[in-house]
């Protein structure tokens, strides 16, 4: 049986793969075409030092596995301040 410890950890590294958003090889494509990730876009657009609360992050979570790799929905929605 797992401890508490280890289920927060695992969830954890969970959560962090889904920050970072797919697989290297989409994120070196988007580094070719000189493009940012979504989620520094975001962090590009929002006011500087304000967070951004994401919203379903777990969205579609584990739903694609005939796709391989992919983590999740692909979306990235939330609340952030823009001046």
């Amino acid at each position: 049986m797992s401890t508490q410890r280890e289920l927060i950890r695992d969830l954890e590294q969970q959560e962090q793969q889904l920050r970072e958003g797919g697989r290297e090889a989409g994120v070196a494509r988007q580094r070719k075409l000189g493009r940012l990730t979504a989620r520094e876009r975001i962090a590009e657009l929002l006011d500087p030092g304000m967070p951004f609360r994401e919203l379903g992050l777990w969205a579609a979570w584990g739903m694609y596995p005939e796709w391989g790799d992919v983590p999740a929905a692909g979306v990235v929605v939330g609340l952030g301040r823009i001046s």
